[in-house]
């Protein structure tokens, strides 16, 4: 329960649907779960005044949907919203050719301060046609301008349709977080939160204020009238519209159930539940056995990357969603899970990611914390920072760019003489930086990024080398990685 709480924080700080930055802690909630029960019966008692009874009826004017009309909109039935259909995810065209290993180890020996590491890794290009710089705007704010309060609800339905196919949506799950009392409790995490279907007419006719959050949220967990058919556990799933933005959780509660713990969770990590028993590239051929079969860490990355990368989408889709790094989780003494760190990829190039406890000391570079975890071969569990719709302009497109032998050249002259640094992993990244004055717009460049460990102070540190500008050097430190890495 406290992890939907955290949800709940979390979705509040992302009102401007900026791009995450990093993985979310574990920030929990100091309310208690008795006070959560009773705050779900206040919540699903409400009737429709809720927020709105504290503004007044001008400034409700000027903030609502233009779609408001004087007839009054009536939305379709569920049984009326069409599942969408999958789409074909993206191709780039970029010829590429990578340094294997061994050719890259081989590049960075040349330099003193750098000591390559047991199971060193690198996804750093021999030959690449191209890289761009460009301007991304995440469609978030865009949408709630531009969608109908129709179109959105269309969109969630069909959405969760999609998800969860084999069972129904029931009406006393689905919560729509709009407008806040600002008389209310600032540490409230329930403040907004109105039971959709007690209030469909009023949603429909445009009274949810535009500049409000403004997302869905479905929670079998926090409905007190459900009662599952045929051994369905609760289920979650949260979208601003639309599906496929930033704001997009869902979670089907099969490793919670798993666990013996509440279900329902959106934000869900499994490091809160499971130990964490190894570390791999995604292209490692390593075998466990999940809940229903065994599957090699390669084969299951294949099916995630096909399944989210599938997903239909309001929008237009521009990015893919690439997975970085795997972890392996045991759930009991025969079944594991993997849980993958995932980033967008353009144009063959992966977004940079980053793990909790990064911190900036040299530019603004944004990381990328999405995630997912699998428990069975065929079935995505949970997913969280799935965005594919990003609007992408002002391409500067460079042929001529900084290869890896004289990235790693600048970034060793730029680093200390006096340390030797470990290196775990090298890659070729798209890294972001947000526009001043936006909330939903960044500039992205490439980047060389060295991973290395300094063994005097214990510390690691990330630097970016621009693959475009020699001068464009970039660090930050991570106060920790986790457990030593183990590839294959």
């Amino acid at each position: 329960m406290k992890k939907i709480i955290l949800l709940l924080v979390l979705c509040s700080i992302m009102t401007g649907c900026s791009n995450l930055k990093g993985e979310s802690s574990e920030t929990s909630s100091q309310i208690s779960e008795s006070s959560v029960e009773e705050n779900i019966d206040n919540i699903a008692s409400n009737d429709n005044t809720g927020s709105n009874s504290q503004t007044s009826e001008s400034s409700v004017e000027e903030s609502i949907d233009n779609t408001e009309s004087s007839d009054p909109v009536e939305l379709p039935k569920i049984d009326e919203i069409e599942t969408p259909k999958p789409i074909t995810p993206i191709e780039f065209d970029n010829e590429r050719e990578d340094h294997t290993v061994e050719e890259a180890a081989e590049i960075l020996g040349k330099y003193d301060n750098f000591n390559i590491t047991d199971g060193f890794t690198a996804s750093v290009p021999k030959h690449i046609e191209h890289m761009d710089e460009f301007t991304e705007r995440n469609l978030c704010l865009k949408a709630k301008e531009e969608m109908t309060p129709e179109e959105k609800y269309i969109d969630f339905v069909g959405a969760y349709k999609y998800l969860f196919s084999n069972r129904e949506l029931h009406e006393d799950s689905l919560f729509y977080v709009g407008d806040f009392d600002e008389n209310a409790d600032i540490n409230d995490p329930f403040n907004g939160i109105k039971p959709f279907y007690e209030n469909i007419d009023s949603y429909a006719n445009g009274s949810i204020a535009k500049d409000s959050l403004g997302y869905f949220w479905y929670n079998d967990a926090f409905n007190s009238n459900f009662e599952p058919n045929d051994g369905e556990i609760p289920v979650s799933l949260t979208v601003g519209s639309p599906f496929g933005t930033n704001l997009c959780y869902f979670n089907r509660s099969v490793s919670q159930h798993w666990a013996g713990k509440s279900e329902g969770s959106e934000f869900y990590l499994p490091s809160v539940d499971f130990s964490c028993i190894a570390r791999y590239s995604p292209d490692s051929d390593k075998v466990y056995k999940l809940l229903d079969k065994e599957i090699s860490v390669k084969d299951a990355v294949i099916f995630f990357e096909n399944y989210i990368n599938s997903m239909p989408s309001f929008y237009p889709v521009t990015l893919n969603i690439h997975v970085n790094k795997v972890e392996v989780y045991r759930l009991d003494n025969e079944h594991y899970g993997y849980y993958f760190y995932i980033s967008n990829i353009y144009d063959r190039i992966p977004y940079d990611y980053s793990a909790e406890g990064v911190s900036t000391v040299s530019g603004d570079l944004l990381g990328y914390g999405g995630g997912a975890f699998m428990v069975k071969s065929d079935e995505v569990d949970s997913a969280f920072g799935i965005n594919r719709t990003s609007e992408i302009s002002d391409n500067v497109r460079h042929t001529d760019c900084i290869s890896f032998e004289k990235a790693a050249e600048l970034a060793s002259k730029k680093l200390t003489e006096h340390v030797k640094f470990d290196v775990p992993e090298v890659s070729l990244v798209y890294g972001k930086e947000s526009v001043a004055g936006t909330a939903d717009t960044s500039t992205v460049k490439p980047y060389y990024k060295f991973t290395l460990f300094n063994p005097n102070d214990n510390m690691y540190y990330i630097c970016y080398q621009s693959a475009i500008n020699e001068d464009s050097f970039k660090m930050a430190t991570v106060s920790d990685l986790g457990e030593p890495e183990i590839y294959e």
